[in-house]
């Protein structure tokens, strides 16, 4: 006989999922999005989004120009079947990484091991996740330990994208569907998988929009949102430091991966052809060019560009011994980033610092205590 406990705890569960399923579809209706789109926003049975074929994808955006044929012979699932060597990248921010649990754990370990052993096929897997970065960082990798790795090892035939976490709000569908197209360019054999990171909690408007891009760009999608409500546990009791899933949160986003793997198989998956760009503003994240920090150095010691290009970003290194990054525009303009953390680790990120910059604009970083190229890398310009 069902307590009332067990009974309130079995209604608290339907009304999340019922809260999480309405709270998409009416983001879907006022942000108009298409429901093709919206359609595929929950699945309680299995927490994985299907994407639609290929010639969906090509159909939904009409595309022509930009369409590339895959390169690759056979297809990540079609290498799986056969027991062949696969190659799968992974980039994302600290959900992608081992934090709050142990290596052997994550899901990405997980996934790996999984692969291996079910498929009989030799799997490696470049992590390139780091901690506390968002999609820009994903889009410079891309162009820089990824694009290396490509040129020597031939493209990929898997890409799990993981971010969302820790990316503004603002200009936040430009920056991830430029990372999907330059994946796209960089691996046009590649199947694309994308998370819906369980740490959001809701369809936000972020989650919104992976599910709108992912459907453009043929991506799968691995839904931790819904997958996470359907354990029954707590927000907290799932992320036991209120942003990581713990060790059995791990094991749900791998099996959320496992069934659109298996999902992949049964119906003969194939990689997408890269579509023409939502919008006209995707192109201020081609033409991508990097300046090192010592190219801008001045006679006088100072640090300063002037623009060619309308897209600026700035290369750094975070660390408890980092400095903060002042920039000033001539426009009037101000950017600030503090690059010093709490956290006694050092890592690479990239920050977009400006948009819809006018050629000409002078930019001038600031270094007060002289050590600012202990902090500051480089500069993206992107763009035409």
């Amino acid at each position: 006989m069902e307590t009332k406990s067990t009974m309130s705890g079995r209604t608290s569960l339907l009304c999340r999922i019922l809260f999480l399923a309405l709270t998409a579809l009416m983001l879907v209706f006022f942000r108009g999005i298409p429901a093709e789109a919206a359609s595929n926003t929950q699945n309680a049975e299995t927490s994985v989004h299907a994407a639609p074929t290929a010639a969906d994808a090509a159909d939904a955006t009409d595309a022509t120009a930009s369409v590339q044929a895959a390169t690759q012979t056979a297809t990540f699932y079609q290498k799986l079947q056969k027991g062949k060597s696969v190659r799968i990248a992974v980039l994302g921010d600290s959900i992608a990484c081992s934090t709050g649990v142990e290596e052997k754990d994550c899901w990405n370990t997980l996934l790996k091991n999984w692969l291996k052993k079910e498929y009989k096929s030799r799997v490696r897997m470049d992590n390139y996740a780091i901690g506390g970065t968002s999609s820009y960082t994903g889009y410079y990798h891309c162009h820089t330990a990824m694009a290396k790795e490509v040129q020597k090892n031939g493209a990929y035939d898997l890409v799990i994208v993981c971010y969302g976490q820790n990316d503004a709000a603002e200009h936040f569908a430009l920056i991830y569907e430029g990372l999907l197209r330059q994946i796209k360019i960089s691996n046009p054999g590649a199947c694309l998988i994308t998370f819906l990171e369980s740490s959001q909690e809701i369809y936000t408007d972020k989650m919104l929009q992976i599910i709108y891009l992912s459907y453009l760009y043929g991506a799968d999608i691995a839904d931790t949102i819904s997958a996470a409500a359907l354990t029954g546990k707590s927000f907290e009791e799932f992320h036991p430091d209120g942003i990581h899933p713990g060790t059995e949160g791990h094991q749900v986003y791998f099996e959320t991966l496992q069934k659109l793997v298996q999902q992949g198989i049964e119906i003969g998956r194939t990689p997408a052809q890269l579509p023409a760009p939502l919008s006209e503003n995707t192109a201020l994240l081609d033409d991508y060019g990097f300046l090192p920090l010592e190219s801008c150095r001045q006679p006088d010691g100072s640090f300063q560009l002037v623009t060619t290009q309308p897209t600026l970003g700035v290369v750094c290194c975070n660390s408890p011994q980092s400095s903060s990054i002042h920039l000033d525009f001539s426009n009037g303009a101000v950017w600030d980033f503090n690059a010093a953390t709490i956290i006694p680790l050092k890592w690479t990120s990239a920050e977009l610092a400006k948009i819809f910059l006018a050629p000409g604009t002078v930019v001038t970083l600031a270094d007060p205590e002289g050590n600012i190229s202990d902090t500051v890398i480089g500069f993206i310009v992107s763009g035409h």
